[in-house]
């Protein structure tokens, strides 16, 4: 048998993949530990996993900022656990999310069929997949609105709506089915296991900055959104970055503006908004959930270096 671990690291914007061939896994920030996690807020020995009975033990070893498990959308603190459903999410000190799972261990001849323990402060494995990873996801690009006017401004203040956005999408990321996410300096791109998380995580985001935006006296926070549907590949589960064809269309409908659309159909704002694509739009039917949204369709327009024209949609 063996673990499958994701880490996600979110003050950081980071995601990395481990699967260990072990019954019982001790975590924390010394080297000794079977799973390493270099992050100040994790104890040098913080708490530990087994599996037993068909059942998913997790103990928190006194650790200083606590283990804590996801159940009825929030974080519960404990000192032990016992689960019957897997996978489970355990966030580790304040800024670490693992998602925990366990599978038979499937013998490969292969020596990087399968990510070993053995990480550094980067979360990054020393296996390399030399096939490569292919995944099928919900891709989401956010990005703070008019970053560098601000800047010019006050930049101080520039960092602080930067930061302060960063902790707001943190809380709505972290209970969702994130698969990858990395910083793009403004903002980050992100990808999901279904339609439906993205979206879900898309609209925590928006209201989070809503209601912040209406309770203080800051420069407000302003942002767009885009969502598609599509392919990305990646060097290995740990690689640092996605590629791909869909990736660079995502990054496309957030920018998207007025004088880009051939025949607007729907008035949409160029601020504080979600766009998605027909692809993401499709998925999201597929995946038949009932969904408390407005979805206005905005008319065809054309995306900087792609030569046919997207339909896109303003999601309320």
């Amino acid at each position: 048998m063996q673990w499958s671990i994701q880490i996600q690291n979110l003050a950081a914007l980071q995601c990395s993949y481990f699967t260990i061939i072990k019954d019982n896994v001790s975590i924390g920030r010394s080297d000794d530990n079977d799973l390493v996690l270099k992050n100040k807020s994790v104890s040098r020995y913080h708490s530990k996993i087994k599996y037993a009975a068909k059942k998913c033990h997790i103990e928190d070893c006194k650790s200083k900022n606590g283990t804590y498990i996801y159940l009825n959308d929030k974080w519960n603190l404990i000192d032990y656990f016992v689960s019957e459903i897997l996978p489970v999410s355990v966030r580790v000190g304040q800024e670490i999310i693992l998602k925990i799972n366990f599978k038979p261990f499937i013998e490969s001849n292969d020596d990087t069929a399968f990510i070993l323990c053995s990480n550094n402060e980067n979360y990054n494995t020393d296996t390399i997949n030399i096939n490569g990873v292919v995944h099928h996801q919900s891709i989401m690009v956010l990005d703070l609105c008019k970053s560098t006017s601000l800047a010019a401004q006050n930049d101080v203040m520039a960092f602080h709506l930067k930061k302060r956005l960063m902790t707001l999408a943190q809380y709505s990321l972290q209970s969702s089915n994130l698969r990858f996410i990395k910083s793009t300096g403004d903002g980050f791109i992100a990808t999901f296991g279904n339609a439906v998380d993205a979206l879900q995580v898309s609209k925590s985001i928006m209201k989070r900055i809503t209601d912040r935006n209406i309770e203080t006296s800051n420069p407000k926070i302003n942002i767009r959104l885009g969502l598609h549907q599509g392919t990305v590949y990646m060097l290995s589960y740990n690689d640092a970055d996605i590629h791909g064809h869909d990736v660079n269309i995502a990054f496309r409908i957030e920018s998207l503006q007025q004088q880009d659309f051939i025949n607007k159909i729907y008035e949409f704002p160029n601020i504080n908004r979600i766009f998605c694509s027909d692809s993401f739009y499709k998925s999201l039917l597929n995946e038949q959930h009932q969904l408390d949204i407005d979805i206005s369709y905005c008319g065809k327009a054309m995306l900087k270096g792609i030569a046919e024209p997207f339909n896109i949609y303003l999601i309320s």
